[in-house]
């Protein structure tokens, strides 16, 4: 190596354990506070344990405790919130970029605002009623906090793809306290490798994310699963749920996609039969006029041009 080069190596590398340490941090804080907004409008809307963001009282019992007709009125007002507010991020802020997306392209970089409201949408319509996860939210954050500081920190795209995916990772190690759910689901569902690059920042930020919002959230399970005795007839349903279960998720993976194709085709298909509409719609006006202006030669002419557009607009 050129001896030039070496600070600005050394340097490059301490650039990189910061972003590293920065998405820990910025992933833990992330989840505790979208964890903290979740509760507070839990307990603000169904009217239990006020007093406190993080109780003992879970939300099933709080909702269970409130009378008939708020939950009817908070499901209302979920309704609401989702159709205008998720109206209005498509309507007005940048697209969207899904964090696989981000991952596999030249500029990690999602957009903030939209990825913000996108998220503070979820973690408000989960908490009023919606049966959305609530690990979206933080993932996505994360991801957008994580682009931006390898960004600043001028690291490579590669390093950078990484990064953003430790951000998700972050994320939903810092929301269900799961810090090595946190790292496998970088390794295994994003960057697709288990290499030295990838594997110690994922498990690093994974553990400070974990750690920060056990800080806040505290040290216990998000779920309180019964103990179930292990049985033989237990094992062998297991044996053979597994692969089924397994079939059933990459099945329904593949009819998101499609739906999605298919759902991106009908709107382009949808929007250009809306034009067509509008410009077949004044055909008549336009060859009225043409012919009275212009003579019934020119008209005849504009009639069969704006017969063969209608024919390549149907099809």
């Amino acid at each position: 190596m050129h001896p030039r080069s070496e600070p600005r190596a050394i340097g490059h590398s301490l650039r990189w354990a910061a972003v590293v340490v920065l998405i820990g941090v910025a992933g833990g804080v992330a989840g505790l506070g979208l964890a903290a907004l979740l509760h507070t409008v839990q307990h603000v809307a169904y009217g239990y344990s006020i007093e406190t963001i993080f109780s003992k009282e879970s939300f099933q019992q709080g909702v269970t405790a409130a009378s008939r007709s708020r939950r009817v009125e908070m499901l209302a007002l979920c309704g609401l919130v989702a159709g205008v507010g998720w109206w209005a991020v498509y309507r007005w802020c940048r697209p969207l970029v899904s964090i696989a997306r981000a991952v596999s392209s030249d500029d990690p970089r999602v957009p903030a605002v939209a990825t913000v409201c996108h998220a503070l949408l979820q973690i408000v319509t989960v908490a009023l009623g919606s049966p959305l996860g609530r690990e979206v939210a933080p993932r996505e954050i994360g991801a957008m906090l994580a682009g931006r500081l390898a960004s600043f920190a001028r690291l490579t795209v590669d390093e950078s793809r990484i990064m953003v995916a430790c951000g998700a990772g972050a994320g939903l190690a810092a929301v269900y306290n799961v810090p090595l759910a946190g790292a496998v689901y970088v390794l295994e569902g994003l960057v697709f490798t288990i290499g030295w690059r990838a594997l110690v920042p994922a498990v690093v930020t994974s553990a400070i994310a974990g750690l920060i919002a056990r800080a806040g959230l505290g040290d216990f399970p998000q779920y309180d699963v019964p103990h179930y005795a292990c049985t033989a007839s237990l094992i062998v349903w297991s044996a053979l749920a597994g692969p089924l279960i397994g079939l059933a998720a990459w099945q329904f993976t593949r009819l998101t996609v499609l739906l999605e194709t298919t759902r991106e085709y009908a709107l382009r298909k949808l929007y250009c039969s809306g034009e067509a509409d509008e410009a077949l719609s004044r055909k008549a006006e336009f060859l009225a006029q043409t012919e009275t202006v212009s003579g019934c030669g020119l008209g005849m002419v504009a009639r069969h041009s704006v017969t063969a557009v209608e024919a390549v607009v149907s099809w």
